[in-house]
């Protein structure tokens, strides 16, 4: 036997054993994130989130571990029974690279049905997922094309986005129980359409929104049950912290900021600072005289030396379960969320 054919077979024998370790290292590898999903969907059912799939897929060999889950199913066995979420299907994605990042996708549509009734459809919808250990670090989420209806007893309403984009930051603590995790949020909506806010206003315009926000002491907020977990996060004095809303439609631009806790009694308790520029270009163009003249007192720019200054804004307070505009009640009250 020649040198060239011996070093030749012991290559190919070589490649085999390499391929043979390969596939069994993906099988284990497969095996295990299906068994950890089965076990996880296994808990939520315990704590009454209950998720089925028409049908289960395992593939991606050899540098990949895909996962798909076709007509995936919410529903409740505890608290609203007629509440059932569903979209038409979710596929993960992991390499053998880069194992702790996973790229969903998610196919239209999702329904939500319960007393309301909610449709939504989009033409692509991605996630990327970053894993710290066994926790979710980072969350992005971006919405093609996105469109949806709306219907409940009281209200009525379409609406579309060219885009929405949605990222998710957790900040753990070190050396801190899980309570003091804060989940940073940022988003933002562009071209987005509603046929009842058109209506109401009495023109057809698009809006641009973004958002960023802070839920602090979100470490509980994995409870099994509303109850539960929101009891736990009050608890730990939890709070949504609104660093920055903006929304613009045309000339009109509103934007808030404030932060909302839960009380004793569970009801939302906090301020809220709205401020609005050029609303006059608006207001006359509300159905009710009443309700523009309100509106442009509260928000309408004032005028000094032939220049406008600052738009107007006010304090909205939440408190004792009752709404202060400024110094002023409003009669509204507000309920316990649980």
């Amino acid at each position: 036997m020649s040198i060239s054919r011996f070093i030749g077979n012991r290559t190919a024998m070589a490649a085999f054993a390499l391929a043979l370790v390969w596939s069994i290292g993906w099988r284990i590898v497969a095996t295990s994130i299906e068994l950890a999903v089965e076990e996880w969907l296994n808990l939520e059912n315990m704590n009454g989130r209950v998720w089925t799939c028409a049908r289960k897929t395992m593939d991606g060999f050899p540098f990949r571990v895909s996962y798909t889950c076709d007509e995936l199913t919410l529903s409740f066995s505890s608290g609203d029974p007629s509440l059932r979420i569903s979209i038409g299907g979710v596929s993960a994605v992991a390499t053998a690279l880069s194992p702790s990042t996973i790229n969903a996708s998610f196919r239209s549509p999702a329904v939500i049905r319960s007393q309301e009734f909610s449709l939504f459809s989009w033409t692509d919808a991605s996630a990327v997922i970053a894993l710290q250990g066994d926790s979710v670090n980072f969350v992005s989420v971006l919405l093609s094309a996105l469109s949806g209806e709306l219907r409940a007893p009281h209200l009525s309403t379409a609406f579309s986005a060219s885009k929405v984009e949605i990222i998710g930051r957790t900040q753990f603590a070190k050396g801190v129980v899980g309570g003091s995790t804060t989940v940073d949020i940022a988003a933002k909506v562009d071209r987005a359409v509603s046929s009842s806010i058109d209506t109401f206003i009495g023109d057809v315009a698009s809006m641009d929104a973004t958002i960023a926000m802070s839920v602090k002491s979100a470490g509980n907020l994995e409870a099994a049950h509303l109850s539960t977990m929101a009891d736990g996060w009050r608890w730990l004095n939890g709070e949504v912290e609104l660093s920055g809303l903006r929304v613009t439609r045309g000339e009109v631009e509103l934007m808030a900021r404030g932060r909302i806790a839960l009380d004793e009694l569970h009801r939302p308790e906090g301020s809220i600072v709205l401020e609005a520029r050029n609303i006059d270009a608006i207001a006359q163009k509300l159905g009710s005289p009443v309700i523009a003249s309100v509106v442009t007192g509260l928000f309408g720019s004032r005028v000094s030396s032939g220049q406008p200054s600052a738009p107007n804004s006010i304090t909205f307070q939440m408190r004792d379960g009752q709404v202060f505009a400024g110094f002023l009640p409003l009669p509204y009250r507000l309920r316990p969320v649980y």
